[in-house]
């Protein structure tokens, strides 16, 4: 299972990335295969202790190979992700239209780039709402565990955060970096229209668990050391390139209070 996993894992991400490249996705099933993946982990972390309803003669998976199960699991998500990012990455290397107006920045958000947005706001905001889950080394401790299993002890250079030998965590945020970097560039926050009213991706994954709130409203000032929720009304009043750029300046407010955190 082991050998079949690695090899359907790699399938995948090469045709999500492909198809989302090529824009055969519409955004909605681009949004839902990040979303199913968010709630894969939630179930399996939630489930994971054996339930005292179980019944006697049902063993449960070794520790260790749970342990396993959970890292594929987490890396399916960082996978899906990361062909998001490398896409996006790509997208921004595209020149705008000849006759672009040079200080339109909607002219920098290709139609393949623009599908991804949704999805990649919730990504992100699954990164930040999960930040310190993402900080162990969970591909090496996986490693770990199923070596335990075939009774081979093996340990890390603790000095590092990841191990030489979790190549899929280590590519997953060179990725991020590369992608933040560039879409700081292109897109400077400073001309960024304010995130003030939730969009239709807020309006929908309102209450979803492995988001933690963070997503789905947004207060707006209304007066002197006043507050209140953003409807889905005002959003419509914004001119549609102007999601885009509200979902860009929303992505680099998230990149800018990862990197806030210490580890």
């Amino acid at each position: 299972m082991e050998s079949l996993s690695r090899r359907h894992h790699k399938g995948v991400f090469d045709d999500f990335t492909a198809a989302v490249a090529e824009r055969c996705l519409p955004t909605d099933m681009i949004s839902n295969a990040i979303i199913l993946s968010q709630s894969a982990l939630w179930k399996h972390r939630m489930i994971r202790s054996p339930s005292t309803s179980r019944k006697a003669e049902v063993t449960p998976p070794p520790e260790g190979r749970l342990v396993a199960i959970e890292w594929h699991i987490l890396e399916h998500i960082l996978e899906l992700h990361r062909a998001l990012l490398e896409v996006g990455r790509d997208e921004l290397k595209v020149p705008p239209p000849k006759d672009a107006p040079g200080d339109d920045l909607a002219q920098y958000i290709t139609a393949a780039f623009r599908r991804t947005l949704p999805a990649h706001r919730i990504a992100s905001k699954w990164m930040r709402a999960n930040a310190k889950y993402l900080m162990p080394d969970h591909e090496f401790d996986a490693y770990q565990a199923t070596k335990h299993t075939e009774g081979v002890e093996i340990s890390r250079n603790m000095e590092y955060q990841y191990s030489r030998s979790s190549t899929s965590t280590r590519q997953f945020w060179r990725s991020y970096a590369e992608f933040m970097t560039s879409l700081s560039s292109k897109f400077p926050v400073a001309r960024l229209p304010s995130f003030t009213a939730p969009l239709e991706e807020d309006i929908e994954m309102r209450g979803f668990l492995p988001l933690k709130n963070l997503m789905g409203t947004v207060l707006e000032p209304v007066g002197e050391g006043e507050k209140s929720l953003a409807g889905p009304q005002q959003a419509q009043e914004v001119h549609p390139n102007d999601w885009q750029l509200m979902r860009i300046a929303d992505l680099l407010n998230d990149a800018k209070e990862l990197v806030a955190i210490q580890v």
